[in-house]
């Protein structure tokens, strides 16, 4: 039995020493094989991670090879396209000469068409007033006459910001609905009234029954602000009424307001544009005229009708703005161009109109402005067109008086009037047309407490 035993114990320890043999040479074999499979899944994915690191260099250098190509092109575009530009910029301003010269050369068509027209018929003196080979005419005949254009209602000249507000448009219509407007003479007061609301910075003034216009006396004038009546040289244009159950545009009526124009024009030279409107508060028609290149044609109209009264009073107001061109509005004031601009208006009269200006020629002894250390004159001008012959001679008469005081100084005292533009020189023995003198000091009252006695004020006058 203790043998058996003893040799159970050595088969059992022989047996676990072959089974730790065993194990061990199994963990062995299987590190082996780990460290084998792990060497050949590393080498793989260094090769692979190498291989992306590549190519991802690869890439980003064709990429930055890309961007920069495109760049270039970007950039090389660019300068054709701003070549391009400046040639189209080029093309549009020669366009644009081509038709200004385009425009221009079909105005002068137009005019020469006009002027074909006229001397076709042949009939109408230089100022288009009358037939030459008849005596009187009536309104009727001498308008079929005239050098007409007729053009649309929407092509009227006007200027958006000078049209009328809500409010303004509701007075515009509501005009013609006031009651106890029966005839022409009960459209003039209510008229007045809305204009002189709708028509702001002019003077808006009625010259029914007068002799205004060498008596044809039309309904209103637009007149400048400066005009405390109304006088030619100040008119912007004329506005006559007609009843609403006349014919508005009738030959007649047209040839009446054409003759209003025609009138208007040698009163005012400098200008080259006139316009009337023909109105019975709900449509109107206007009329433009304008004088020709050549003095010896008629004047060409330029005619539209289907106006509404509302848009009538937008071309008024368009057209006495302050920005409106020179040649379609009179000149403000009827001095010398040499003057200049002047600083105020103080008076005006039918006969007269007196403003100050800087001093022309004057010595350091004149009055000069405190605040601005500028000399300044009262000049006098008389009004043109409105002065009869004994008006101007108490003009020149007045003139006198100032050149004698003037010979008297050093005489005469500071406050008595001084004579310092005097551009008519020496005339007395003739009549202008337009007299204008500028004296000092400006402001200041005359004051005869300054003489000591008789015999000096007497010397001093």
């Amino acid at each position: 039995m203790s043998r058996m035993k003893n040799e159970h114990m050595n088969a059992m320890l022989q047996l676990k020493d072959e089974q730790q043999n065993a194990m061990l040479q199994l963990g062995s074999e299987h590190m082996k094989v780990m460290s084998q499979l792990k060497d050949e899944h590393m080498n793989p994915m260094s090769q692979l991670e190498s291989e992306h690191k590549n190519a991802m260099l690869q890439l980003g250098h064709e990429h930055i090879k890309d961007m920069s190509q495109l760049k270039d092109k970007v950039a090389t575009k660019d300068c054709e396209l701003a070549l391009k530009n400046q040639e189209l910029q080029s093309k549009d301003q020669e366009l644009s000469k081509i038709i200004q010269a385009n425009t221009n050369l079909q105005s002068a068509l137009e005019e020469a068409k006009f002027h074909l027209q006229a001397a076709q018929a042949g009939r109408l003196n230089v100022q288009g007033t009358n037939i030459r080979d008849e005596g009187y005419v009536s309104h009727t005949e001498s308008w079929k006459k005239r050098i007409v254009q007729q053009c649309k209602a929407d092509s009227l000249p006007v200027q958006v910001p000078h049209e009328l507000s809500s409010i303004e448009v509701r007075i515009a219509r509501a005009l013609p609905m006031i009651r106890g407007m029966e005839t022409e003479r009960q459209m003039y007061r209510p008229t007045l009234e809305a204009l002189t609301k709708l028509c702001v910075g002019v003077n808006v003034i009625q010259t029914t029954n007068t002799r205004f216009l060498e008596g044809t006396a039309p309904d209103f004038v637009f007149c400048l602000a400066e005009a405390i009546e109304a006088q030619d040289w100040a008119v912007y244009g004329i506005l006559e009424l007609k009843h609403k159950d006349e014919i508005l545009n009738s030959n007649a009526n047209l040839g009446q307001l054409a003759n209003y124009l025609v009138k208007l024009a040698p009163l005012q030279p400098e200008r080259t544009e006139f316009w009337g409107i023909l109105s019975n508060l709900v449509t109107s028609t206007v009329l433009i005229m304008r004088k020709p290149t050549i003095p010896e044609l008629p004047y060409l109209f330029q005619r539209f009708d289907n106006i509404r009264f509302g848009q009538a009073i937008h071309f008024i107001r368009s057209s006495t703005a302050n920005d409106v061109d020179s040649y379609k509005v009179p000149h403000l004031l009827p001095f010398h161009a040499c003057l200049g601009q002047y600083y105020q208006r103080w008076a005006s009269s039918s006969k007269w109109m007196i403003a100050e200006f800087p001093l022309l020629c004057h010595d350091d002894n004149n009055a000069t402005n405190a605040a601005k250390g500028v000399a300044r004159m009262v000049v006098k001008v008389s009004i043109p067109n409105s002065n009869g012959e004994r008006a101007k001679i108490h003009h020149l008469n007045e003139l006198q008086n100032l050149r004698l005081i003037t010979s008297a100084e050093p005489t005469a005292p500071d406050s008595i009037p001084k004579l310092v533009w005097d551009p008519m020189g020496d005339t007395m023995h003739c009549t202008p047309e337009l007299i204008q003198f500028g004296i000092t000091p400006v402001g200041r009252p005359i004051s005869v407490g300054v003489f000591t006695n008789t015999a000096q004020f007497t010397s001093g006058m």
